[in-house]
């Protein structure tokens, strides 16, 4: 079996854990440093829209800049700018100008985000690909879980100090990306050029399956406390702790499992645990029933996510990998951002019910897509015997 833990392996799961950690204490605490200087919560929901829409808009174009000019010096870029953006956001006390500084913030987001996940589909052995995927998942996974957690804590000790974190978490960022020096030759040989894509069509199947799928996911995160206080439920806070535990586990389990069986049978029955764990959600009427629900929701949101990016990877060109990223991951900020709109106003005016009922929609629909779209072609490669090491 080829070796899954190489020293670039791990140097990208603590940039992942580094990245997200920081992404997450920023994104839940900027509403309370606003407040601080005078701004409103709608100032919060415009910084949180104009750092989306940046990191949408640059996808395209830093997946072209990785196909030709490769994965490390994009990444570098990328971590250089939220170092930068983090230092900057204590001496600014303007919104207009907090929000040019978002837009500067999610164009190294996406930046490094990017690079990141395409130097991963490099490093990681095919023969291991989707057990790969699932551990640097694990990091987005623990940041989703504990990153809310230490920006609230230390914004309400002190800004200083919290700004003085995030400002580490940059740096030991930027000392990793430094390191990842594991592409040996340019993406193109000698008198050849790579002129890149802004567009890779072959990742549209996996980016449409993951587009339908993000839908309902974002306004889960933002209206969750609001859900806990309709049906006045006291624990829920725990929901998103038990959901992360759940998307670990999944994905330490299941991982590997996806190599040697092949995504198809696994993809259907996560996706129906999904579609169940959302309906469970519209009906719950007690604490121990939401953290229930909140656990099975957990185990698809981990595989499935999982399953669709080892798919990326297996059928995109090697040499287009960076655009094929890109596609994906600005289809999925898609429908993070379209459907928190569009799910905000469900939940007003028709409640949480609707919602969950509405995301278990999204979820069935999410699975006939990825039938329509993926199971042939996942069903005549597990047909064709599992990925074996000569195949990286």
């Amino acid at each position: 079996m080829q070796k899954l833990w190489s020293r670039h392996f791990i140097i990208a799961f603590l940039i992942s854990l580094s990245v997200m950690l920081g992404h997450y204490m920023l994104t839940t605490s900027l509403p309370a440093f606003l407040t601080g200087i005078g701004g409103s919560a709608a100032d919060a929901g415009l910084l949180g829209g104009v750092f989306t829409l940046a990191s949408l808009l640059s996808r395209p174009f830093v997946g072209k800049i990785i196909d030709r000019r490769g994965r490390r010096v994009v990444l570098v870029a990328g971590v250089v700018i939220i170092l930068l953006s983090t230092v900057i956001y204590p001496f600014l006390a303007i919104v207009p100008l907090l929000i040019l500084l978002r837009i500067f913030h999610g164009c190294g987001y996406s930046a490094s985000t990017t690079a990141l996940n395409t130097a991963v589909a490099d490093i990681v052995p095919r023969s291991r690909l989707s057990e790969g995927v699932a551990y640097i998942g694990i990091a987005g996974t623990i940041a989703t879980a504990f990153g809310p957690f230490i920006g609230l804590g230390l914004a309400a000790q002190s800004f200083s100090a919290f700004f003085t974190v995030l400002a580490l978490l940059g740096l030991f960022s930027l000392g990793g990306a430094g390191l990842m020096n594991y592409e040996k030759v340019l993406p193109a040989g000698p008198g050849q050029s790579v002129k890149g894509k802004l567009f890779e069509k072959s990742a549209l199947p996996v980016a449409i399956v993951y587009l339908i799928m993000a839908l309902p996911l974002e306004a889960m995160m933002i209206f969750i406390a609001g859900y806990g206080t309709e049906r006045g439920f006291q624990q829920i806070s725990l929901f998103y702790p038990v959901h992360a535990l759940a998307m670990v586990l999944s994905r330490l389990l299941l991982g590997r499992l996806v190599d040697r069986t092949g995504p198809n049978r696994i993809m259907l029955s996560a996706m129906l645990l999904g579609v169940f764990s959302l309906a469970f959600l519209a009906f719950a009427k007690t604490d121990g029933q939401m953290i229930i629900a909140a656990f099975i929701f957990g185990i698809p949101m981990g595989i499935s996510i999982t399953i669709l990016q080892a798919i990326l990877v297996r059928t995109s060109p090697h040499e287009s990998l960076g655009a094929a990223n890109a596609t994906m991951m600005a289809f999925a900020d898609i429908g993070f951002g379209l459907g928190a709109i569009i799910m905000g106003y469900v939940i007003e005016f028709f409640g949480f019910k609707v919602f969950f009922l509405l995301a278990a929609g999204c979820f069935s629909i999410s699975l006939l897509a990825y039938i329509a779209l993926l199971w042939i072609k996942m069903h005549r490669a597990e047909a064709a015997g599992p990925v074996t090491p000569s195949d990286s």
